[in-house]
């Protein structure tokens, strides 16, 4: 995030962002691995646990950063293209493992799929190298980048929470069957949402640039994303009807929630773009305030609504949990624009 908003406004530091940004990676992934097996059950085997770390605090986040300097050189079509390599990479190991190597058990998948994350990370740096070509530039850090830099980093935890949290807080409070379900619905609605997250993904740089043009581009955006809200809420309609035909007759209600999902759509647009507005203004701080509300809100929502109406009080978590976000997000636009 730091090479994000400081290489899209001024591009000539990309090499000295990158480097910091590999240094950094290196060193906080190498931590996490180290975390990640002492605290890991011995029993399931070394290489298991290896192979997991290697592929999920290794790969993963190497590939979000390369993904992320594409994202500040606004080269939007690579940005969106490594996570897909790497996801293909994967299915291909997954693939070679149904076919060929089923069995050898998780284990010999965990190494598959370690060694395809391994393959989509190499390809993502060839990527960053050949076609953006950063510049050699020594290691420099300081302690203001060290605090943004978690302030950042808490701002991703807060981020994904509030897209997360809510399967967890169905599972616990209505089980494990009520969970699934709502988990698909849901599913189905993300994925009507993706171009909302790809719009806001592109316009993130030029909101960090902080330029002339900025409230224009915030106009358009705000008239792309609810537009979109209400074709996306109406195909989702429409396809909510071929859940049960894809997942089985067990999901048959997951369509009925998807059909209300819908209305989730123009909502979490909103709060994405004014959480967004706020990232770049600096107001980190504020954002994970809001964030931070969001979720205990939905932990309360999900105490009440899910034992009242069950399935549909999920939904009702969601929807009430991203109409307070996103009230909480606009109202703290317009005040720190008024100052």
């Amino acid at each position: 995030m730091l090479l994000l908003k400081n290489v899209a406004r001024k591009p000539e530091t990309f090499g000295r962002y990158w480097r910091q940004s590999l240094v950094l990676s290196a060193c906080s992934g190498s931590l996490l691995v180290v975390i990640f097996l002492i605290f890991s059950p011995v029993q399931y085997g070394w290489v298991l646990l290896l192979a997991i770390a290697c592929a999920d605090l290794i790969c993963a986040p190497f590939i979000v950063l390369c993904s992320h300097a594409f994202q500040a050189h606004e080269r939007m079509g690579w940005h969106s293209a490594l996570p897909a390599i790497n996801a293909f990479t994967r299915l291909m190991a997954a693939m070679a493992f149904w076919l060929l190597l089923a069995e050898h058990g998780i284990g010999g998948y965990a190494l598959l799929h370690a060694l395809a994350s391994l393959l989509g990370a190499g390809l993502a740096y060839l990527a960053v190298v050949l076609l953006l070509k950063p510049r050699r530039h020594p290691f420099v850090w300081s302690i203001g980048e060290a605090r943004e830099g978690t302030a950042f980093s808490a701002l991703w935890v807060t981020g994904n929470a509030t897209t997360e949290l809510d399967k967890a807080a169905a599972l616990y409070v209505g089980g494990g069957e009520l969970a699934g379900i709502y988990a698909a619905a849901y599913r189905f609605a993300s994925v009507m949402a993706l171009p909302i997250v790809s719009l806001i993904g592109a316009i993130q740089p030029r909101l960090f640039r902080n330029d002339s043009a900025r409230g224009r581009l915030l106009w358009h955006s705000l008239v792309a994303i609810i537009g979109w809200s209400a074709v996306g809420g109406l195909a989702l309609q429409w396809l909510a009807q071929f859940i049960p035909m894809l997942l089985g007759e067990q999901f048959a209600q997951a369509a009925q929630l998807a059909r209300w999902l819908a209305l989730w759509m123009p909502l979490y647009a909103l709060r994405m773009l004014g959480t967004s507005i706020l990232t770049s203004q600096g107001r980190l701080a504020m954002r994970i305030s809001i964030e931070c509300t969001g979720l205990a809100a939905m932990v309360g929502l999900a105490a009440w609504s899910i034992p009242q109406w069950g399935a549909i009080g999920a939904v009702a978590m969601a929807l009430g949990t991203e109409a307070l976000l996103a009230a909480l997000a606009w109202a703290a636009v317009a005040w720190v624009q008024r100052r």
